[in-house]
């Protein structure tokens, strides 16, 4: 079960782990969240039920504002606590125009100022809709990530900023 962060670019990070924490302690909620009609309308069965989800894929393209709406624009999965030590590839499908799959951390051969040290390298894999976002931005963005990530950037307790 998912859980949509709103306004996050408002919040810090203690925030936002604040938040996804008691989500987590919470109890489950009745059919995982989803409306009962929408659960029901899932477990009809087959052609109805691929008929309902083709339904629902047309009015996603015909007006994504209701997908955002409900799931947000950004996913981020973290399945590092499975796959420790190794790397590999997390590519799901999603609705959003951006997601971030993070991965595990693994002590592997770095080159670091000329030379070939041990470090620790988190895997993260970005999956972009080219639809939405083209390559050349996409890219920058992917460049800048990666440079925050590393300079440990929004990990104090300062306010974030809103841009």
């Amino acid at each position: 079960m998912g859980h949509v962060i709103r306004r996050a670019n408002h919040k810090t990070y203690r925030q936002i782990h604040d938040e996804i924490r008691s989500v987590q302690a919470a109890p489950l909620p009745p059919n995982r969240g989803l409306p009962t009609w929408f659960r029901n309308a899932l477990l009809l069965p087959w052609p109805l039920s691929s008929f309902f989800k083709a339904f629902m894929r047309w009015i996603g393209r015909r007006d994504p504002a209701i997908v955002t709406s409900m799931g947000g624009t950004v996913s981020i999965t973290s399945v590092g606590m499975f796959g420790e030590g190794h790397s590999g590839w997390g590519i799901y499908p999603a609705t959003e125009v951006l997601g971030l799959v993070v991965g595990s951390i693994a002590q592997k051969p770095a080159v670091v100022e000329g030379r070939v040290e041990p470090r620790e390298i988190l895997h993260l894999t970005v999956t972009l809709d080219h639809d939405v976002i083209d390559g050349a931005p996409a890219a920058r963005f992917v460049r800048r990530l990666v440079e925050l990530i590393e300079g440990g950037v929004g990990l104090d307790e300062a306010q974030p900023r809103k841009e």
